[in-house]
C-alpha cells in the first residue's frame, strides 16, 4: 500500500493497544510495568496475521 500524503509514525513507536489503562498517576507506573512484566514472563511469542486495515476519528483527522 502507498500513500501520497500523510503524517506518519516512526517505526520504533508502532504499537497493539490490547488493553487500554486509562490515564495512571505517575507513582503507579512501576507497579503496572511489573506486572505487565510478571503476565508475560511465561509467554512465548506467536505469529499475528491482519485481514484488513481499520480505521478511528480523531478530531476531524482520521487514523489508520
Amino acid at each position: 500500500m502507498e500513500s501520497k500524503r500523510g503524517s506518519f509514525t516512526s517505526k520504533e513507536n508502532f504499537h497493539l493497544t490490547l488493553k487500554f489503562i486509562r490515564e495512571v498517576k505517575i507513582s503507579d507506573i512501576e507497579k503496572i510495568e511489573g506486572c505487565i512484566d510478571r503476565a508475560s514472563l511465561n509467554q512465548r511469542s506467536f505469529q499475528l496475521k491482519l485481514d484488513k486495515i481499520g480505521q478511528f476519528l480523531r478530531g476531524n483527522k482520521s487514523v489508520v
